[in-house]
């Protein structure tokens, strides 16, 4: 209670030295911007003044120029008009000499005078129209600065509203703060109420303990004369209370010897599961071995059939060219009868059905030969699953050995059997309800050791069991190294089963002889047509066809520069 009574107080310490800090911040921070915006407000203020002074004397100034302007105009008119005057005096005839040089000299007098007079009007007309652009220009910079005090103003005014509005935030907080250290006020005087009743309670424990230990005294001084029961009751106390410990302790350590044991028989139980997988994975294996031999041995005796047929057929190839080159009759024209092309017909018409039936054949075979390439690599896939299985099992290795585990159950045992056996000894143990708490401690103790026998017996039987399923694996890697050794055979043995079939038919890639019809018959209907000799002799080039079936001879003729087939 002490602690946390100093606690809260630290507490309310801190908050208030917070609150007051806050409060200070913001005031020396609002100071400080009022401050600032004074000044701003001085600064406009008297350069508003001094630009006003300024145009006070520059209007002045204007004022001064437009009378001199005035004055200059006026004396201008009186001087136009003595000249007009003086002029027409001139032009008189009556006019005296002397009097007429006098005027000539004042009508000098006056140009000089008009011409200073021009010159000085220029001078004020160039002075009047820089001060009039000062003039603009300044009242362009008072327009400015107007608008931009009222864009300050304003700027000001948002800003002391923000302002307002923070110290108004700030004052909730304060207030919501205050309420805070009130609620922690509250709660420190029901805490100290709280320790005022648990002081109370206190007194009342320790009366009564007072009365206790007088009624325990009393008891005591009473049995001052049993002296010796008193010493064997605490000697028997303190082998009761050692023998508490020591089993505690033997308990523990059964108890993590018993997690440990359940934790490697729940291993060792998945190593059974995984090794009964494997088992089962492994005969599949051996059974789908079984039937890849069993279909290699079939495609073997096909391609022997393939084999003899296309020996046959290249029989009857060269039959067919002989009797060609023996039926030849003239190097340009031949002519045969209708027997002999409706028999080279049915002969080509043969021909083009065992080729179709071959080219049938071939195609079957690709397909065949593809599955097994895919069945080929789905057992590689496999293969390389329980490979890294194999791994994962291998890196297991049980952290505690059965001989440690059972040593450790001995040791266990014998120092839990040593006090109880002395105790059981000694003279003090004489009492029958210890006698029979011991001997239930004894008869738990040998169940215990049975237990401990019956899972060595089991740890033994799992490694057992370990041991056959690592043989197993090694069946089976072995098993799985033949199945690739027979994979890679399969692969040698179709490659040099189709080669000499695309060999066969590039060699005889057939183009169909060329038919004449004999003088004699020609107005009969025979079959046979007139075809081109123009061709090139190239195998190279592809051959036209002369029969629209999709397998005829020249469409299995196969070029020279391909290469063969590869599976």
């Amino acid at each position: 209670m002490k602690g946390e009574l100093y606690s809260l107080k630290n507490k309310l310490a801190i908050a208030e030295e917070i609150i007051r800090r806050f409060k200070h911040d913001d005031e020396s921070e609002i100071l400080s911007e009022l401050k600032e915006v004074k000044n701003s407000l001085k600064i406009t203020r008297e350069d508003t003044k001094l630009k006003d002074k300024i145009i006070k004397e520059y209007e002045a100034e204007l004022s001064e120029l437009g009378d001199a302007l005035r004055t200059y105009e006026n004396s201008q008119e009186q001087l136009q008009h003595e000249r007009d005057y003086w002029k027409s005096l001139a032009n008189c005839q009556n006019f005296p000499n002397n009097e007429y040089s006098e005027l000539r000299e004042k009508l000098r007098e006056i140009e000089k005078d008009r011409i200073r007079a021009q010159e000085d009007a220029e001078h004020y007309k160039l002075k009047f129209g820089s001060l009039s652009e000062e003039f603009s220009s300044l009242k362009n910079q008072l327009e400015t600065n107007d608008n931009n005090l009222k864009c300050q103003q304003a700027a000001l005014k948002g800003e002391f509203g923000d302002i307002e509005y923070q110290l108004l935030k700030k004052n909730e907080q304060v207030k919501s703060s205050n309420k805070r250290f009130i609620l922690l006020q509250r709660k420190l005087e029901t805490v100290l109420d709280e320790k005022k009743e648990l002081e109370e309670k206190n007194k009342i424990l320790e009366s009564e303990r007072k009365k206790i230990t007088e009624k325990w005294t009393n008891l005591v001084n009473r049995t001052k004369g049993e002296e010796k029961s008193r010493v064997k009751n605490k000697e028997l106390e303190d082998e009761l209370s050692f023998t508490k410990i020591e089993l505690k302790s033997t308990q523990d350590k059964l108890k993590e010897a018993f997690i440990r044991i359940e934790d490697q028989q729940q291993q060792l139980a998945s190593e059974q599961r995984s090794a009964a997988i494997f088992k089962e994975q492994i005969n599949r294996l051996k059974v789908q071995n079984k039937v890849l031999t069993d279909e290699r041995e079939i495609l073997a005796k096909m391609n022997q059939e393939l084999s003899i047929k296309v020996n046959d057929l290249e029989i009857d190839c060269t039959k067919f060219v002989e009797s060609q080159r023996k039926s030849i009759r003239s190097a340009s024209e031949l002519s045969f009868s209708i027997d002999d092309s409706i028999k080279l017909q049915k002969k080509n018409t043969e021909l083009e059905a065992e080729l179709k039936k071959a080219y049938n054949d071939i195609k079957r075979f690709q397909s065949i030969i593809k599955q097994k390439d895919e069945a080929l690599l789905k057992l590689e896939i496999k293969v390389s699953d329980y490979e890294n299985e194999k791994r994962k099992t291998e890196r297991y290795r049980p952290s505690i050995s059965t001989d440690s585990l059972s040593g450790l159950i001995k040791n266990l045992v014998r120092e839990t059997d040593q006090p109880l056996i002395s105790a059981k000894d000694s003279p003090l143990f004489s009492n029958d309800p210890l006698n029979e708490k011991y001997e239930r401690l004894l008869d738990k103790y040998q169940r215990l050791e049975e237990q401990n026998i019956w899972l060595e017996k089991q740890l033994s039987s799992t490694q057992s069991k370990l041991k056959a399923a690592k043989n197993d694996l090694n069946e089976h890697n072995s098993h799985l190294s033949t199945l690739e050794e027979s994979k890679d055979k399969l692969a040698d043995e179709n490659e040099n089963r189709f080669r000499p079939c695309s060999e066969v038919i590039k060699k005889y890639s057939l183009k169909t002889p060329i038919f004449t019809s004999s003088p004699n018959n020609s107005n009969t209907s025979s079959p046979v047509r007139k075809i081109n000799k123009s061709r090139s002799n190239t195998p190279e080039e592809a051959v036209t066809t002369r029969y629209s079936s999709p397998f005829s001879i020249s469409r299995l003729s196969v070029s020279s520069n391909k290469t063969p087939w590869k599976y």
